[in-house]
């Protein structure tokens, strides 16, 4: 069975960066997913290529952490509002 996770190694391996780009944000929008989960195994050859999935998915919840609190908290005045 090929899984996203083969694909993306051979979509790197054979420098197809825009649908390696694809495959990649598949992965990361569907780490909650079993199968995405247990194929992550399939990668355990490409040591480089699971640093940078734990990076991108590290750098997706961050942002999403400092979009929704802003620069100075939820609780603050200064959360943006114009008066």
């Amino acid at each position: 069975m090929l899984t996203y996770q083969l694909l993306l190694i051979l979509l790197l391996r054979h420098n197809a960066q825009g649908l390696s780009d694809i495959a990649l944000e598949f992965i990361l929008n569907n780490l909650h997913d079993p199968i995405i989960i247990e194929g992550l195994t399939e990668l355990k050859s490409e040591p480089d290529l699971l640093v940078q999935i734990i990076k991108r998915k590290a750098a997706i919840l961050s942002s999403s952490e400092t979009r929704s609190m802003g620069p100075f908290g939820n609780s603050s005045e200064w959360s943006g509002t114009r008066r």
